[in-house]
């Protein structure tokens, strides 16, 4: 797509949020999509002070649904929100069939000289992008349409991305060589909804698992992909307690960047079920499981189509050396927990998954470690005078293999990390961005968020310890005594989200120090006397969101 249809599709977008503006139009009961900017990270916090049945979501599987935009989140304060309705209201409405516009968003980021990976819909990019996304709801009585594209500009600033991190994981520093844009379907979607539960297709990013900022599985760090689906909705009660959970079928494909990998698309099954027991109020449990293989290797009949039903032992199974005979096939499985203490405004998370089956659950029980990573964290509210409060969260993801690796592989320690595979060649990714966390194949991370928080009103401040590539480092580096070349981003993130009526904004600015970038020291180092290399970089990014509506 050239500069001048970039421009056209800009104007459009602005065209058509100019006209929400002078023709309003009602709110009601919508999606969040996973990892919604402000909208997410709110009605989490809601849960935590609120004991609303409409807000029993476990959040292990997202988008969550359905609120009212107008009165769950913009500022109660504000009595023209409340109270006004609009006169020339657009919204079709009735017993069957209902219209909307959904909520506008525009976010903008700028790094340099070195970008900085994370979770969200922006990817990895020196230099500038801007991503903008604007659609419509109409449903039409089971039926629900949701057409929200997205378009997006990415300005890939030279880098030097040094060495190959993974052979086993198709991930990139720059998203291509020079300036990149797209119009693309972002989150859209048709589906037939009935009581609790909800049949599709779907372009939507989906989230799987607990975390905040980060994911095992599935999260919002890639492009959506094309899945045919049957989920919960909403929470199933039964007599035993909520259930909620996902099947899907989907297709993926490699990014077209790199000559390395195949371009053959991707099959995909996966499920996820998640159980909150009537008896521990607050307390969900679950699991999910992920298989993908070449569309070449896979055959018609159910198992093929249905990998995730099948024994999870090798032993059950089949299992051979020969990789040959191993169906080609990619498998992930983790299970996962979260408990919120609404008397203590606090909640608590955990998840850890496997990507390699174990031969037996004896092997599982004697060497859970291996071919592994988890994820915990934490939320925390502290009442601050005039219905404030104090924020402070946090979150750990370790990616990185444990050391039995180099027993087990001896000789083939190079690529494997979690996300990874040695069949299918691109790893657990779709178009060239890892699907569950942002920060690359191998990494870690440690993060600490204080801030204090109203309605959607947020200011405070983030500290991050990124420390890169860590199996590639510990092949690389480690075992051949240079541990001092560590490579470790710390940096510091200043937070200021606010909202304006029906405008609400979402800010933060980064400054980091890399120290050993790309495990290089500094000149001055030597063998006795090892001395770090220190990196600056900074960056920053805005999040601008609209709310149709009076």
């Amino acid at each position: 797509m050239n500069f001048k249809y970039s421009i056209i599709i800009v104007f459009l977008y602005w065209c058509f949020f100019i006209s929400g503006l002078i023709f309003p139009v009602g709110v009601i009961a919508q999606r969040i999509p996973a990892g919604m900017p402000l909208m997410e990270e709110t009605f989490r916090r809601m849960q935590l002070y609120s004991d609303d049945e409409r807000y029993l979501y476990s959040f292990n599987l997202r988008p969550v649904l359905e609120l009212d935009w107008k009165k769950e989140y913009l500022n109660s304060q504000n009595d023209s929100l409340k109270s006004k309705e609009s006169k020339n209201n657009l919204t079709l409405k009735n017993k069957s069939v209902f219209f909307q516009l959904l909520p506008a968003i525009s976010q903008t980021r700028y790094q340099h000289p070195t970008p900085y990976p994370s979770s969200g819909y922006l990817i990895n990019s020196n230099g500038g992008q801007y991503h903008i996304q604007l659609g419509a709801y109409f449903k039409f009585g089971p039926i629900h349409f949701q057409f929200q594209p997205a378009f997006r500009w990415i300005e890939n600033k030279i880098l030097e991305e040094g060495m190959v991190k993974s052979v086993s994981t198709e991930y990139f520093l720059n998203y291509g060589d020079g300036v990149y844009n797209e119009l693309f379907k972002g989150q859209s979607s048709i589906t037939i909804e009935a009581g609790s539960f909800s049949l599709g297709v779907s372009n939507e990013n989906i989230w799987w698992g607990p975390g905040q900022w980060n994911s095992l599985t599935f999260s919002n760090n890639s492009f959506g992909f094309p899945h045919l689906f049957l989920k919960s909705r909403r929470p199933a009660k039964t007599f035993l307690g909520s259930f909620e959970g996902q099947l899907l079928m989907g297709s993926l494909k490699n990014s077209g960047f790199s000559s390395i990998y195949f371009e053959e698309r991707r099959y995909l099954n996966a499920l996820l079920l998640s159980y909150s027991p009537k008896w521990v109020p607050g307390l969900s449990i679950g699991f999910s499981r992920t298989f993908q293989q070449y569309e070449s290797f896979r055959e018609n009949s159910f198992e093929s189509l249905f990998p995730v039903f099948s024994p999870v032992q090798k032993i059950r199974y089949g299992f051979s050396e020969d990789l040959s005979n191993q169906a080609n096939r990619d498998q992930q499985i983790t299970i996962f927990t979260r408990y919120v203490f609404n008397s203590a405004l606090a909640e608590f998370y955990a998840e850890f998954g496997r990507r390699d089956h174990a031969l037996n659950w004896r092997e599982a029980i004697l060497n859970p470690e291996h071919a592994r990573a988890f994820l915990l964290g934490f939320n925390k509210l502290i009442p601050f005078p005039s219905n404030s409060f104090l924020q402070i969260r946090s979150e750990i993801l370790h990616q990185q293999s444990s050391i039995n690796r180099f027993i087990r592989y001896r000789g083939r320690n190079f690529g494997l990390n979690w996300s990874g595979h040695g069949i299918v060649r691109e790893g657990f990714t779709h178009r060239g961005q890892m699907m569950s966390s942002g920060i690359g194949p191998g990494s870690n991370i440690q993060i600490l968020e204080l801030a204090r928080v109203k309605n959607l009103d947020k200011i405070g401040f983030r500290l991050e310890r990124l420390a890169r590539y860590q199996d590639f480092f510990v092949t690389t580096y480690s075992f051949n005594n240079l541990k001092e070349r560590n490579w470790v981003d710390l940096s510091m993130v200043f937070l200021f989200d606010k909202n304006w009526g029906q405008f609400a904004i979402q800010s933060e600015g980064r400054i980091t120090n890399s120290y050993n970038k790309e495990w290089k020291l500094n000149n001055q180092s030597t063998v006795d006397f090892p001395k770090s290399s220190i990196f600056f970089s900074y960056g920053a990014q805005l999040n601008i969101l609209y709310f149709f509506g009076k």
